[in-house]
C-alpha cells in the first residue's frame, strides 16, 4: 500500500529540509501557546463559568486525554504519509477548536473545543521528531530535537506572560479568536513550504524497498521492554510541565506571593525559557558524554530538588523565583532525550509510531495529574468558602502539588532499569 504523499523524488535542495522542519517547529510553537493559554485566565474562566477546581481540571485535562488518545494513530500516519498534509489538517482542527472555545459558555461545548484542539495539537512534537529522523543524519537527530524543544518552549513562554498581557487587553474570548486566525495562517504556509521524503537521509534505495506494515510497527514496539519503561518515565516526567506550569502553577504563585496574574505568569513562564535553552546545550553535552541516560538522571534529580523549593519554600520575593523556575526548566529539558532514545532503540522506519507511543504515555500522565490535583483541592476545601477562587488555601496546594515531586522521584528510580540509547558508532 503506497502512501499518497509527495514522494516523487527525494533530491530536494538543502533549504527544503530546513523549510519543512521550520513548518513543523512553527506548528509546535503555536500548539504550545494554545495548550498553556488557559493557565493565564484560570480565574476569569472559573468566575465566568462558575466552576470549581475539579471542574476546571476536568476541562483542561480533556486536551491531554484527546492528545494522548490519537498519538499512536498520528505516529502511524506520519510514518505512512509524511508531515505536510497532516500538519495542514491539524492546523484547521485547532482553528476550529479555538473558534468554538471563544464563543461558548456551555461546558460540553468547551470540552468539545478542547478535545478538537488536543487532537490537532497531537502532531506538534511528533512532526518535529519525524522531520528530524527523515531529513537529517543520525548524529544530528539529538540536536534537531533539542532545537525543536527550544522552539516549542518559546511557544510555552508566549502562552504565559505575553498571552496574559493579551488577555488583560482584549479579554480571553477575543484572545482565542486571534489564536484561531494564526492557526489558519500556519496551515497555509505549511501547504506551500513543506515537503516529504520517502526514505531517511543517508539510507539507500534497497532499504527503502522494505515497507513495514502497521501491525509490524506496533509489534516491533510492543515487543521491546524499553518501550514500556521509557513510556512510564515520560508520563512521570511530564507531570511538572502539565500539572504545575500549564494548569496550577500560576494560580498557586499568585496566592503564595500575593501578586497579579501577569506577574505570576511571567515567573512560571521562565520554566519554558529554561527548557528551551537546555535543548541545544544539553544535546552538545550528550554528544560529549556519549550518553542520554546520564543527562536524564541528572536532570531528574535536579528538577526534584528545584520543585521542592518552589512548592514548599516561600522565597523573600517573587523575583527570586525567576532564576529558580529557569533552572527547573533547564533540568526538565533532559527528559526529551527519551524521544531520541526511543528512536535509536527501534528501526528508523517506525520513528513516528515510536514517538507517538512515547508521547501518548507522556500526555496520559499529564491529563491524569491535572485532574488529580483539582480533585485533591476540592476534597481539602470541602466546607470552606463557596467562592470558586478564595476557597483554596496555600496549605491545600502544598498537599495537592506533592504530586509533582513524587512523580519525579519515581521517574528517577525507573532510570535505573532504562537502557542507554546513545548511538555508539558514528554515521558514515
Amino acid at each position: 500500500m503506497s502512501a499518497e504523499a509527495d514522494y516523487s523524488q527525494d533530491n530536494y535542495p538543502q533549504w527544503r529540509s530546513w523549510a519543512t522542519w521550520g513548518c513543523a517547529a512553527a506548528f509546535f510553537f503555536y500548539q504550545f501557546v494554545v495548550r498553556v493559554s488557559p493557565s493565564v485566565f484560570t480565574n476569569e474562566l472559573m468566575q465566568d463559568l462558575g466552576i470549581s477546581a475539579c471542574e476546571y481540571g476536568a476541562l483542561i485535562s480533556v486536551y491531554y486525554m484527546s492528545y494522548s488518545s490519537v498519538q499512536l494513530f498520528v505516529g502511524l500516519t506520519l510514518d505512512r504519509l509524511g508531515v505536510r498534509y497532516p500538519l495542514v489538517l491539524a492546523s484547521l482542527l485547532i482553528c476550529t477548536g479555538c473558534l468554538v472555545f471563544s464563543t461558548s459558555s456551555d461546558m460540553f461545548m468547551l470540552k468539545f473545543a478542547r478535545f478538537i484542539i488536543g487532537v490537532g495539537s497531537a502532531l506538534g512534537f511528533l512532526s518535529c521528531v519525524k522531520t528530524a529522523s527523515m531529513w537529517f543524519t543520525s548524529e544530528r537527530i539529538g540536536l534537531m530535537i533539542g532545537l525543536s524543544v527550544l522552539i516549542g518552549m518559546a511557544g510555552g513562554t508566549s502562552g504565559g506572560y505575553p498571552m496574559a498581557y493579551l488577555v488583560s487587553y482584549v479579554g480571553w474570548r477575543e484572545s482565542m479568536l486571534i489564536l484561531a486566525v494564526i492557526a489558519a495562517a500556519i496551515g497555509v504556509v505549511t501547504f506551500i513550504m513543506a515537503r516529504d521524503r520517502k526514505q531517511p537521509v543517508g539510507h539507500s534505495q534497497v532499504e527503502e524497498d522494505h515497507d513495514i506494515t502497521i501491525l509490524e510497527s506496533i509489534k516491533i514496539l510492543l515487543s521491546n521492554p524499553q518501550t514500556y519503561l521509557y513510556g512510564v518515565f515520560g508520563a512521570l516526567m511530564f507531570v511538572p510541565m502539565s500539572a504545575f506550569v500549564d494548569a496550577w502553577g500560576i494560580k498557586y504563585i499568585m496566592m503564595l506571593y500575593d501578586v497579579e496574574n501577569l506577574q505570576a505568569s511571567g515567573a512560571v513562564s521562565m520554566t519554558y525559557i529554561g527548557v528551551g535553552a537546555s535543548g541545544p546545550l544539553l544535546a552538545m553535552v550528550a554528544d560529549h558524554w556519549r550518553s542520554y541516560k546520564k543527562l536524564m538522571m541528572l536532570g531528574s534529580l535536579a528538577s526534584f530538588a528545584f520543585y521542592m523549593v518552589a512548592i514548599y519554600i516561600q522565597l523573600p520575593s517573587l523575583y527570586y523565583t525567576y532564576p529558580l523556575f529557569f533552572a527547573t526548566g533547564f533540568a526538565l529539558g533532559a527528559q526529551f532525550f527519551a524521544f531520541a532514545s526511543i528512536i535509536e532503540l527501534n528501526p528508523r522506519q517506525v520513528s513516528g509510531t515510536a514517538s507517538g507511543l512515547q508521547n501518548m504515555a507522556c500526555m496520559y500522565g499529564s491529563g491524569f495529574s491535572v485532574y488529580l490535583i483539582g480533585l485533591i483541592l476540592d476534597y481539602l476545601s470541602d466546607g470552606k468558602l463557596d467562592d470558586v477562587i478564595s476557597r483554596y488555601t496555600v496549605g491545600d496546594f502544598h498537599i495537592a502539588l506533592a504530586t509533582v515531586p513524587i512523580s519525579i522521584l519515581v521517574a528517577c528510580g525507573l532510570l535505573l532499569f532504562i537502557k542507554e540509547a546513545y548511538p555508539q558508532e558514528e554515521s558514515t
